[in-house]
């Protein structure tokens, strides 16, 4: 071998040893990674140390997930009619007042996820005019402006007599029949949707449903709900002095009873159907009766979660993407049973939370996830959130 070619050699044997040593300290130096390892770290580890899972890309989330993130971006641009099939086009010209009624009945604003249910309705109806009737005046206008609300929502002091008067529920009042109740406050504010809608017409809205999806192509229309199967009040939309609503106040009054819970309710709205609407071998049960041209909503408009299957919505949202999608096709607004949800302890990658995330976007920025009720899993299996003190005293939506 020449001297020449030996020089040639000695720089590239010097930095094949060094590569090798190298390997061979970074080999010395890791972590095993196999799997037992790896399990034994874990159990280990302190809170402040990342988990291995931490540090992976995040999956994507399934492509139906994406189409109700995409929807939620577009708000106002989906309308349904009242059997839940898209219009090709927005309609023309809206059908009822543009008015939207919601309405507080407690003292003092504890729960801050009711907001959702007024920032959802702006988003979704920007023509509509927003009222919410309410004990706390300045607790809403203080929130409001805090989520520029305040140029499309305005707030009106609740006024029980004021709104009962010339209607068949001024006398139910004067006398005092409203105290007899377990549940005063509810069944006043069952009464007090009534004699809005008669007085002012529009769209009634329960402050525990999320609005999804416009209301402008919806006509005179009540809901039903499904497990029991009947109509509910959380949702109206009618013409100002429609005779169906008149009649739904005298069914009030003269079946009033404060110790049946949903009676004065759903159950109301119910009977006044019955009795003058609901076709017999395609007969009405009265001629004398002419105002039954309401269209009655299949529970995916407003109720694509029963009572008894509310907890579907605690569920993880990026593992219900099919529940998602539907939502944002078939959905104009959700009604999420606040008071049947009491005492529950709710994670946050929820499917309630991913709705309130990204249909009112301003509140959950203002509120913190806890504050809004949505707690860590680490925080339920510690024996938080069950005591969430956001539930407000005798709230009854």
């Amino acid at each position: 071998m020449t001297r020449s070619t030996i020089k040639l050699l000695v720089p590239l044997l010097i930095l094949f040893v060094s590569l090798n040593l190298l390997a061979l300290f970074l080999t010395l130096t890791s972590p095993v990674l196999d799997p037992s390892a790896t399990h034994s770290n874990n159990n280990n580890r302190t809170h402040n140390e990342p988990s291995l899972s931490s540090l992976r890309k995040p999956k994507r989330i399934g492509s139906k997930c994406r189409h109700f993130t995409k929807h939620a971006r577009n708000p106002g641009k989906r309308f349904l009619n009242a059997k839940g099939l898209k219009l090709k086009k927005p309609p023309n010209s809206p059908k009822l007042p543009q008015q939207i009624s919601f309405l507080h009945y407690n003292a003092i604003l504890k729960n801050p996820r009711y907001l959702c249910s007024v920032e959802s309705a702006a988003r979704q109806n920007p023509n509509h005019q927003i009222t919410v009737y309410a004990k706390n005046v300045s607790d809403f206008e203080t929130v409001l402006t805090k989520l520029f609300l305040r140029d499309q929502v305005s707030v009106l002091e609740l006024n029980w007599r004021a709104m009962f008067n010339e209607t068949p529920l001024a006398e139910w009042y004067d006398n005092g029949t409203y105290l007899e109740s377990k549940w005063v406050d509810q069944n006043l504010g069952n009464a007090f949707r009534l004699a809005v809608m008669w007085k002012l017409g529009g769209f009634y809205l329960d402050m525990d449903i999320i609005s999804l999806n416009p209301l402008g192509a919806l006509g005179t229309t009540l809901a039903k709900q499904t497990g029991p199967n009947i109509l509910n009040n959380a949702f109206f939309g009618f013409q100002k002095g429609d005779l169906f609503v008149w009649e739904m106040m005298r069914e009030f009054v003269d079946g009033f009873n404060g110790t049946v819970w949903g009676r004065n309710g759903p159950r109301m709205v119910d009977r006044t159907y019955n009795k003058l609407c609901k076709k017999t071998n395609g007969h009405l049960p009265t001629t004398e009766f002419s105002s039954c041209d309401a269209d009655i909503a299949p529970s995916t408009l407003f109720f694509p979660f029963s009572y008894g299957s509310r907890k579907k919505s605690l569920r993880p949202w990026k593992s219900s993407c099919d529940v998602m999608k539907r939502l944002a096709d078939k959905s104009i607004g959700v009604h999420w049973w606040n008071k049947g949800l009491k005492g529950e302890s709710i994670a946050t990658e929820t499917v309630l939370e991913a709705i309130m995330i990204h249909h009112c976007p301003m509140t959950h920025r203002q509120y913190s996830a806890q504050e809004l009720g949505f707690f860590s899993q680490q925080d339920i299996d510690s024996g938080k959130g069950g005591d969430w003190d956001g539930f407000e005293v005798a709230d009854g939506f």
